[in-house]
């Protein structure tokens, strides 16, 4: 699918089945699927954006690679465990939450705000954020809290907050 936005770019999606429908149409995918009782299969479908290869990872590949990095950043992080079993499940996913809001920018990673559809740094509620995940961090990790003061814009708001104490209105 391709289509010119208004500012004169070519945007493409590509959609990759595996395995491959059975029927496919402009506006549908069919799959004729024989399965004997109790049998179960996948079918999987990738959908790449202004993607500049032609066929998006598989599945497993971008399962295997997320798994991957999960491990790489959890690696050396404080856990807490109780001996509630729901209470740990809730503390999981609270975990995986803060996670999926980490973006690695140059100056490391940070808690992004909106994601992943308005993916972007709010400053406050950043700062707020990594402060509170500082105690489960490695202590290998340097501390990122700072991240916010290398984004567009910080040191001018900087600037203006010291002009306005030197000279008070």
């Amino acid at each position: 699918m391709r289509y010119d936005g208004l500012d004169g770019r070519t945007r493409q999606t590509l959609l990759a089945f595996d395995p491959a429908p059975t029927q496919l149409t402009e506006s549908s995918a069919s799959y004729r699927l024989v399965l004997p009782p109790a049998a179960s299969t996948c079918v999987f479908l990738a959908v790449a954006c202004d993607q500049t290869t032609s066929q998006p990872a598989s599945f497993y590949k971008g399962l295997l690679a997320a798994n991957r990095g999960l491990k790489r950043s959890t690696a050396g992080v404080a856990t807490i465990t109780t001996s509630n079993d729901l209470f740990n499940e809730v503390l999981c996913r609270s975990m995986s939450d803060l996670y999926m809001l980490m973006t690695a920018t140059p100056q490391g990673p940070y808690p992004y705000a909106g994601t992943p559809w308005y993916s972007t740094t709010f400053g406050r509620d950043g700062l707020i954020t990594a402060m509170q995940m500082l105690w489960f961090r490695s202590a290998r990790e340097p501390r990122r809290a700072q991240a916010p003061g290398a984004f567009p814009g910080h040191a001018e708001r900087r600037g203006i907050r010291r002009a306005a104490r030197k000279n008070p209105a």
